[in-house]
């Protein structure tokens, strides 16, 4: 039975282009012949001398020209681009964004502007095949380091962190124009955003393309790797600063309550009210930074302070546990066995608080 195809007059096609030749009249030619009917190519500061192209296709009824009056970066064409849809597509289901440079099939364009129409809720990634050949080892290295961390970091694997071809409900890109980056961080961007707010991700596998080694591309491997993963990491690293600088102030409480506010008190009563004094100030501190600073979460901040107590209570109940059993199989070594557990469970505790704490249930997209 042959495959039914859909239609594609509620889909746009959004073409973020600097610089671009001849292959982006090609693309712009087929997906038309593929049955899109709205495209937009948003012309991202390019010199004189490519803006024939951009003239060309734009005298296409199916086309519209975007102009940027500089290089903005790839990032700020895409949010300009979903902007520009919310404000002159209005029944548009969703948008495909995709890459100028030829490493995109007009063929799986339409795979993935069909799986969206079919999932609208879903972001549906067009996936590549690292492990063949032709693919450019950098690439392949990026991305499957790419992916690992930020499996490790946010909780979901996705196969090709790098793709350009990618399709976004329309609920979701009044959000998506309002998020940080205007280069190739963006697109990392939007995946952290993805993860956090609880939404699935759907792969298909697409053709995978490199032309002459993908030199075409406007991707600048140091200075937007670095980019890329300040952006990747940094969650986590205030995260990481957060506890660190609430550990702190939780000693340094305790010493001041307990050799001063509580000193007149016998001993086992002296420390025990200094740990609880200093842990309730010092965990509303890493409480209100992580929901602020950390995770940027909004919503109810009581449902969040519960969970997060819960979670602290947990977390100590597990610590005490798993390190009694660890330190009888290793017949002793409780110090060693402290700081394998509490760091694992400090990785535990990102994740949960990231995912449900301060995650999808405090300020989920609403569909």
């Amino acid at each position: 039975m042959l495959h039914e195809r859909k239609d594609l007059s509620q889909i746009l096609v959004l073409i973020p282009a600097l610089d671009p030749d001849e292959k982006m009249i090609r693309y712009v030619r087929n997906l038309e012949q593929e049955g899109f009917s709205h495209i937009l190519l948003v012309d991202d500061g390019s010199g004189k001398e490519h803006q024939k192209y951009f003239e060309e296709l734009a005298e296409d009824e199916q086309v519209q020209v975007l102009h940027h009056d500089k290089n903005h970066g790839k990032g700020r064409a895409l949010k300009n681009g979903f902007l520009w849809c919310m404000k002159n597509f209005a029944e548009c289901a969703g948008v495909v964004t995709a890459d100028c440079d030829g490493q995109h099939g007009a063929e799986d364009t339409r795979k993935v502007a069909e799986a969206l129409l079919t999932y609208p809720r879903e972001w549906i990634l067009g996936s590549r095949d690292f492990s063949r050949e032709q693919v450019p080892w950098k690439s392949r290295c990026g991305n499957r380091i790419t992916t690992a961390v930020f499996a490790l970091l946010y909780g979901r694997w996705i196969s090709d962190t790098q793709t350009g071809l990618r399709g976004i409900g329309r609920s979701y890109l009044r959000e998506l124009g309002g998020l940080e980056g205007d280069r190739y961080e963006y697109e990392i961007q939007m995946l952290i955003y993805g993860a956090r707010h609880g939404v699935t991700f759907r792969n298909v596998t697409i053709e995978t393309i490199y032309i002459n080694d993908n030199e075409s591309s406007h991707f600048h491997p140091f200075r937007d790797s670095v980019k890329i993963y300040r952006v990747i990491l940094g969650t986590f690293f205030r995260y990481l600063l957060s506890s660190l600088s609430a550990s702190l102030i939780d000693i340094g409480l305790f010493t001041v309550f307990n050799g001063w506010l509580f000193s007149g008190m016998e001993l086992k009563w002296n420390i025990l009210c200094a740990t609880v004094s200093a842990r309730i100030i010092s965990s509303l501190y890493n409480f209100s930074v992580n929901r602020k600073l950390v995770f940027a979460a909004s919503g109810n901040v009581m449902r969040m302070m519960f969970g997060y107590y819960t979670l602290v209570v947990i977390q100590m109940g597990c610590s005490a546990g798993l390190v009694y059993l660890l330190t009888r199989c290793l017949g002793g070594w409780s110090v060693p066995s402290k700081i394998i557990v509490d760091s694992l469970l400090f990785l535990v505790s990102y994740q949960i608080q990231q995912r449900w704490i301060f995650g999808r249930g405090s300020g989920e997209v609403k569909k």
